[in-house]
């Protein structure tokens, strides 16, 4: 049996901690000829409310070899709106990463950001930093501004809302206002926040996940 094949095969094993091993597996290495498999998987997963763990590892593999037939449910689960949900996270990722036409499109973030609350704003802020998104000076601009005006509360003991798209400003330079925005943000009293801040003004991106 081949690496695929065992792959494949681990995807409907009764050990949900191999059914999670071989989703995590396809997303990592990009496998996109297992989407189909792995969304059959995830169809079964979802079955089992309380098997989140392996359903939010699913959801991310999907969502990195842009499994477009995922595109809608996950959308759907966006649109539900739970807060402090890892499901909700993931799929809020998930669905960006399909959904948008490159990384300078952040249409898919746009529309999130329109009904979110603080679960579906701060992961969709995080793919900005995590995949390094460019997107152009307008939106970057409306995304400084939605900040400023938003009435999202970063609630204790979780990481601010804004986290993400600090980490993305690393590559937006030669915009005044993200240099305004960034030394703001690092008068702020959350130390892992200020980190962010910081390397972003010097041009580095923060791991934030």
């Amino acid at each position: 049996m081949d690496k695929i094949e065992e792959i494949h095969s681990n995807l409907i094993a009764s050990k949900s901690t191999l059914r999670r091993a071989a989703a995590k597996l396809i997303g990592k290495n990009e496998i996109a000829e297992l989407g189909e498999p792995l969304w059959n998987a995830y169809q079964n997963e979802i079955k089992n409310p309380k098997a989140w763990e392996t359903q939010v590892e699913m959801i991310k593999s999907l969502g990195l070899i842009r499994f477009k037939e995922s595109k809608e449910a996950f959308y759907k689960i966006c649109k539900e709106n739970k807060e402090h949900d890892m499901v909700t996270s993931s799929a809020v990722k998930a669905y960006v990463r399909i959904a948008r036409a490159n990384i300078q499109d952040v249409n898919p973030i746009l529309d999130l950001l329109s009904f979110g609350k603080f679960e579906v704003v701060s992961s969709a802020f995080e793919v900005l930093g995590e995949d390094k998104m460019m997107p152009p000076s307008k939106e970057i601009l409306f995304f400084l501004d939605y900040v400023s005006k938003s009435t999202i509360v970063s609630e204790k003991g979780y990481t601010d809302f804004r986290v993400g798209l600090v980490c993305a400003c690393a590559g937006w330079k030669g915009i005044p206002e993200v240099s305004v925005f960034l030394n703001e943000c690092i008068k702020e009293e959350d130390s892992f926040f200020v980190k962010v801040a910081s390397n972003a003004l010097k041009g580095k991106y923060t791991a934030i996940s």
